[in-house]
């Protein structure tokens, strides 16, 4: 997998106050000393019965691309994987794109790119904690 980085963006929103986390991951690296969370993303629902739109959000830190970058994406309908869509529309938001497909494939998916962006960064010891 390739990741190509185009130009920095503040993009990202905290949607916390008005919808519900539903999913997080944190990108953690080692960097030989010590333990560094160099990327967050989180995943938003209204905390309605019927709702169907997922938000996402992503917040990547200097260590990756040398600058900060943001973006938030969101997805909905039905017969898909709307947190994988949401997700990549986040990551194109905050000027990141990959080679590999990852919309609607899963967050199988999510995890994977979460991995090569920490060994894009340089890190030998890369973790996604999931929530």
């Amino acid at each position: 997998m390739t990741i190509k980085f185009t130009n920095a963006q503040d993009n990202g929103k905290n949607l916390s106050d008005k919808k519900e986390v539903v999913y997080t991951r944190n990108l953690i690296v080692f960097d030989g000393q010590e333990m560094r969370e160099i990327a967050v993303a989180r995943w938003y629902m209204s905390r309605s019965n019927n709702a169907n739109r997922v938000d996402c959000s992503i917040w990547i830190f200097n260590a990756v691309f040398g600058e900060y970058t943001a973006g938030n994406g969101n997805s909905s309908g039905f017969g898909f994987c709307k947190f994988s869509d949401a997700f990549e529309r986040a990551i194109n938001s905050a000027g990141v794109y990959s080679s590999a497909p990852i919309s609607g494939r899963g967050m199988g998916e999510v995890d994977k790119f979460l991995e090569e962006l920490g060994k894009h960064a340089g890190f030998n010891h890369v973790y996604v904690a999931k929530g």
